[in-house]
This record gives structure tokens, sequence and C-alpha cells, in this order.
């Protein structure tokens, strides 16, 4: 069963993928634990590593990839440490211990989250579909996000709810390898 993962290496998909999210080369990030950085909390943990120990927050797009499926670009910040070494310190849910991170100087940070952007792999139309139904799922909730827990009124909510489920079946199907 295939799931999203750390790229296992820097192909022509990931590197014409990170080429559509900014003129940097995508690399290998290690994950380096540091106390309090929680997970999903990227901005807050680098910003309190910078308070904490100096260096600088670098921000880009952590890529994460469905082999024969699909890139997902998730909007992330890693740690310039004094040193100059480049580590990610928010822990990952799945226990990834390296990303593949691409820095984007057009990318900012502002408190609101960023959805992801995906890009699917060629002549993958399930693929192609998955994206399509979430894209509109996070567009119907995207106008409601703030910071923290919001708000979306019920007739959006329901909406947005039946998008969600139709996208996790197609996910689904993904993971057991449909392209079709």
């Amino acid at each position: 069963m295939l799931a999203l993962t750390t790229p296992q290496s820097l192909s022509t998909f990931v590197l014409q993928t990170a080429s559509k999210l900014s003129s940097n080369v995508p690399m290998y990030v290690d994950y380096e634990p540091i106390e309090g950085a929680e997970e999903q909390r990227c901005f807050p943990n680098v910003d309190a590593a910078v308070e904490r120990h100096g260096g600088e927050r670098l921000i880009g797009w952590m890529l994460w990839e469905m082999p024969g499926a699909f890139i997902e670009a998730i909007h992330h910040a890693v740690w310039k440490k004094p040193s100059g070494e480049i580590v990610d310190i928010t822990p990952k849910i799945d226990g990834e211990l390296r990303i593949v991170f691409v820095i984007d100087p057009a990318a900012t940070y502002e408190g609101k989250f960023i959805d992801p952007r995906r890009f699917p792999a060629f002549g993958n139309r399930l693929a192609r579909d998955f994206i399509r139904v979430r894209g509109e799922q996070e567009a119907l909730v995207e106008p409601f996000r703030k910071v923290g827990r919001y708000v979306v009124p019920y007739d959006i909510a329901e909406r947005a709810h039946r998008k969600l489920d139709r996208s996790n079946r197609l996910f689904n199907r993904l993971k057991a390898g449909e392209k079709k």
C-alpha cells in the first residue's frame, strides 16, 4: 500500500515540481529533535529555536510523494542554525527522520494556514481527480480559516464534508495503487 512519504530520490518529477514552487533546488533536510517542538507547528517551533539559540527561519515547501501518483507541497519552515546547518526541528506524525525541502524566498508566514499544493504524476487521472476534489473542499473552508479554531457555516461545512469524504475515497484508491 502506498502512502505519502519523503521522496526516495530527487527524481525528475521531484525536481520539476520544486521548480514550480521556487527557483531554488530542493534538498534533503534531517530531523533534529529539540525540546518543546510540537508536531504540525513548524513556524512557532522555528521561531522559538531562533529566539533561544540564534540562526534564522527558512520558509519554503516540504515535499511529500505518493510514488506514481502525486507530490504534495506543504508550506513549511526549517531552522538554519548559527553554524549554517539546516535542520527540521518539527516532529512528524509518522516519525519520518528527513524531508525534502525547497527554500522559497517569496513565501511568507502571517499566522494563517496555507493549503498544500499538489502536482499529479503524468498520466495519473485518479490523482488529478483527487487533487481537484480536495482543492474544492479546501476552497470552501478557506475564507473561514483563522489561526486556531474557526467556525464554518453549517451549509458550507456540509458541502465541504461531502467533498472531503469523496477525496478520502479517491486517496484510498490511490494508496491501493489505482491510477484510473
